[in-house]
Formats: C-alpha cells, sequence, structure tokens
C-alpha cells in the first residue's frame, strides 16, 4: 500500500513594498529688499552720526490687540488717567506704585473701576511686548528707502505668517555696524540716507519668533534660511 504525501500549496505572498520617501519640504526664504549689507545713515540735530544695520520691530499681532487694549480702556477711564498712563510708549518705566494709587483714588469717586482694570492689562501686555521685540537687517524691511518709520515693515510671509511693525514709539531702537543699541528719538534726526549697498559684514536673518497668537505656523514647515 502505498503512502501518499499531502503538500498544501504555498500562499502567495504580497510584495514587499518600500518604506514611503519623507515629503520633502523646501526651506523658506524670507524676502529682503536689499541685501545683508544694506544700512541707513542718519544725523541727529547734535551732530551725532550713525549707520543702522537693524532695526527692533514687534509682532503685528501683538501692536495691534495692544492698541484695542488702550483704546478700550482710555473710553472706560475717560479723561481720568490724564498725567498718570503714560499711553502709547513702549519704553516707559513701569508706572509707580504712588501713581497707581493715586489713579485708584480718582476713580473710586467716578466709579470706573473697571476702567483701571483694564489699564493694568495693558500695562502687563505692553511690558511683555517690550521683551519680545525682533531686531531686522536693513535690507529684510519694507518702505526703509524713506524716513518714516511708521511705514517700515516686515510684511507677512511664511517665515513670519503675522508679519512685524513698530510699536508706534518716539524712540526707534537700532543697532549699528558694531552691534550696539541705540534709542533713536526720531524727532531729533536731521539726516537721512538708505545705502542699498555698503561695505559692511553679512548679517544673518533673525530666526522666526515663536508665535503669542493666530495664525499658527504650519506644521511641517522649514525655519527660514538666508536668502
Amino acid at each position: 500500500m502505498e503512502t501518499l504525501l499531502f503538500v498544501p500549496a504555498s500562499q502567495p505572498q504580497p510584495p514587499v513594498l518600500p518604506p514611503p520617501l519623507p515629503a520633502i519640504i523646501p526651506p523658506l526664504i524670507p524676502l529682503w529688499y536689499g541685501n545683508d549689507s544694506s544700512l541707513v545713515e542718519i544725523k541727529l540735530t547734535s551732530g551725532t552720526l550713525f549707520e543702522i544695520k537693524e532695526v527692533r520691530f514687534f509682532n503685528a499681532k501683538d501692536v495691534q490687540r495692544l492698541a484695542v487694549l488702550k483704546a478700550d480702556a482710555q473710553q472706560k477711564l475717560g479723561g481720568v488717567s490724564a498725567g498718570l498712563i503714560p499711553w502709547g510708549s513702549v519704553s516707559w518705566v513701569i508706572m509707580s506704585s504712588f501713581a497707581i494709587n493715586q489713579l485708584e483714588s480718582v476713580l473710586s469717586k467716578n466709579s470706573a473701576k473697571q476702567g483701571m482694570v483694564v489699564a493694568q492689562e495693558y500695562m502687563k501686555a505692553e511690558k511683555k511686548l517690550r521683551g519680545e521685540g525682533v531686531f531686522f537687517p536693513i535690507g529684510m524691511i519694507d518702505g526703509i528707502d524713506r524716513a518714516i518709520p511708521a511705514r517700515w515693515n516686515i510684511p507677512e510671509q511664511p517665515c513670519y505668517p503675522d508679519g512685524f511693525i513698530l510699536d508706534g514709539d518716539e524712540f526707534v531702537v537700532v543697532k549699528d555696524r558694531e552691534g550696539i543699541v541705540h534709542s533713536i528719538r526720531w524727532s531729533a534726526v536731521e539726516y537721512f540716507n538708505y545705502h542699498p549697498n555698503s561695505s559692511a559684514a553679512p548679517s544673518i536673518p533673525p530666526p522666526v519668533p515663536a508665535l503669542t497668537g493666530p495664525p499658527s505656523p504650519v506644521e511641517g514647515t522649514a525655519p527660514c534660511v538666508p536668502g
């Protein structure tokens, strides 16, 4: 009697696919209007000359939120706060406890304590903003060819989705060729000249700052690199 050997048919195996290639994300290049050697030359009424390489800006959304707080507080306080709250200056020393007590005393008589709460919120937000300024090279600043700081800005772009603007203070904070920081009272500037090209060491674009509010950066985007 013969013994039959049963061999089951082999099951077809699914093809082995290679792992998917990671997505290649191109680097984000910040916008440049000049180049890394651009600078601004100014002369003050005192005769002091400065060669400016960088200017300090603030997140545009943060500046706008601060302006809303300021307007709300001023509306609630009316004219009560005149002379006690230095509105609109991002370089002022924090209000003394004496001034706060004086204002609270007046407000208690005018039933405007809600305005004081908003004013104190404004002060905290303003103090926080002062610590979050970012210096940008002259060559990256839109409108820098004109001596009107209110028109200077870093436009919204993938690198900086909120954009950056100045805070409206009478002082413009800058860095010179040596990297020394100066606060320039712009009303004291009597001469201004923008040099798109100058013999200077290259500047490095600032890193993408952490955003404090919407919109959020797109996940997976690469950091900005020099243009």
